[in-house]
């Protein structure tokens, strides 16, 4: 068994903190259920038109379209103050031309920033060309550059439904987005054959959000100016200016180095590899970290030990996830690239296997960053991406020498083992005893993948062939690990048991 999160004698008891997460888990299980089914579907369409114009383009489109992303990534990341991580459930509390204020003066700070932002890319499309060496760069990055400012006039409103943990609507918004983006990206990948498919798309899509976004929310934002409110928003969002400056070099600082030192083309194997080993964190972090991140904010309001439940039941079920996808995504990373992409990608195929790896770690640490978040602690989260980003850029160039763009995912690793053992230990900071059974519930996790990775492979000498391999190791390693992690988790014994409670008709 695991330490109680709460001391005996404590004002508030287990069974209480238990009773308030109760209360709140019916609205986190559904509000997690809208994300997940959001990022399930989303994240489909976007693997579907990753396949396809992966087949109609060249590792040379993808890599050149991603030296334009890492330009628009760097700045967004340095800019960043993500005024509407300020604002939370007990902000919406406040009388209605209080909160309009604070609404209306958040959203155009935001849209300041972001043309900022645009005109900053503008006047960085020569030196980017010129640093990597492809003149095509100066017709794509002011096109790509639009992005940032399209996405600025996205309606506020949304950060209300966030808030209100209610993810229905938000749902429609990121489904449209995702699908006009595709649709746009592979229609122009028949017809033209070249990296304006990609750049194309990312433009109709954020259109589409922005659009949708007014559709499914009443709410209509106006430019107010507000200094108070921007002072409040800053001391919180300076934080965040650190945070996405550090993950701006943990994610995009390899690309970088990938770009100048071997080309485009092996910057486009990198970087689908990257692409696929993130969707499956992608879509676990979003669902359970964006549904957590305003319920702690709601059980801290009624006491910071009500939390420790919460957060100890939702990285139980967020591990056993991670894992369950990793597990197979890391015994048959060659056969997932060849079934998938065809035999011009195969070199993604060990890559992947090392990079499935920084995804599984990256999701565990994001899902206990939302409890500082939600507490409203960013500092801590801030001081961790620091020590991560300096580990990552102190390992990436040494090891990317010696081993090529291999050596760039194993730098990846190590950060991120290093950024989840900081993680653990800034939550003892916060609630007491609980990153010590934090640490027991991702051991257990990996153990369990572990487990399933060995009998999948035991499985995979008698069997050949891409499909059958897949059909079959993907099934045993996945349902050993299934098992494990039931067995050797409390944490997620008990959230399966409610889930299927309230399943229950």
């Amino acid at each position: 068994m695991f330490p109680t999160d709460v001391a005996p004698n404590s004002k508030v008891s287990v069974a209480a903190a238990g009773a308030a997460w109760r209360g709140v888990g019916v609205k986190v299980r559904s509000a997690a259920g809208w994300v997940a089914a959001s990022m399930l579907l989303t994240q489909a369409v976007t693997l579907g038109r990753s396949v396809i114009t992966a087949r109609l383009l060249s590792p040379d489109d993808f890599g050149l379209f991603h030296m334009a992303a890492t330009a628009v990534m760097a700045l967004s990341a340095l800019t960043n103050i993500s005024l509407d991580h300020a604002i939370t459930s007990r902000d919406l509390d406040a009388e209605g031309g209080s909160l309009r204020t604070r609404l209306d003066a958040t959203w155009t700070a935001e849209l300041v920033r972001r043309l900022v932002l645009t005109l900053l890319l503008a006047a960085m499309v020569y030196p980017t060309a010129r640093f990597y060496g492809r003149a095509e760069l100066i017709l794509i990055l002011p096109i790509a550059a639009l992005v940032p400012l399209i996405q600025g006039l996205q309606n506020i409103g949304l950060v209300i439904l966030r808030n209100q943990i209610t993810f229905a609507r938000l749902f429609w918004n990121e489904l449209a987005a995702v699908i006009v983006s595709a649709a746009i990206a592979i229609t122009i990948a028949f017809a033209a054959r070249n990296v304006w498919a990609l750049v194309c798309g990312q433009v109709a899509g954020a259109l589409a959000g922005v659009g949708a976004s007014y559709l499914l929310h009443p709410y209509r934002p106006k430019v107010v100016f507000d200094r108070e409110v921007f002072r409040q928003s800053l001391h919180f969002g300076k934080y965040a200016t650190i945070i996405g400056g550090a993950a701006y070099l943990t994610t995009t600082a390899d690309n970088v180095l990938i770009g100048r030192l071997f080309g485009s083309g092996v910057l486009g194997v990198y970087a689908v590899a990257y692409s696929l080993a993130s969707l499956p964190a992608g879509v676990i972090m979003s669902a359970i970290g964006r549904a957590t991140f305003p319920a702690y904010a709601e059980l801290a309001s009624q006491g910071i030990r009500r939390v420790g439940p919460a957060f100890t039941r939702s990285l139980a079920a967020s591990s056993a996830l991670l894992v369950l996808v990793t597990a197979p995504m890391f015994l048959l990373a060659p056969e997932v690239v060849s079934v998938l992409y065809g035999q011009k990608w195969m070199a993604a195929g060990a890559l992947l296997r090392v990079l499935s790896l920084v995804g599984l770690m990256r999701g565990m640490v994001v899902i206990i960053s939302y409890l500082h978040w939600g507490l409203k602690k960013p500092r801590q989260v801030a001081a961790g991406k620091m020590i991560e980003a300096g580990i990552f850029l102190a390992l990436l160039y040494p090891l990317t020498s010696r081993y090529g763009v291999m050596g760039a995912a194993y730098a990846g690793v190590i950060a991120y083992l290093v950024a989840l053992l900081n993680r653990l230990l800034s939550v003892r900071q916060l609630i007491s005893l609980v990153s010590g059974r934090a640490l027991l519930i991702i051991l257990a996790s990996w153990a369990a993948g572990v487990c399933g990775v060995a009998a999948g492979w035991l499985v995979l000498n008698v069997v050949v062939g891409d499909w059958p391999r897949l059909i079959a190791g993907g099934a045993v390693s996945m349902a050993l690990s299934a098992v494990f992690l039931y067995w050797l988790t409390p944490g997620l014994r008990a959230e399966v048991r409610d889930i299927a409670q309230a399943l229950r008709p």
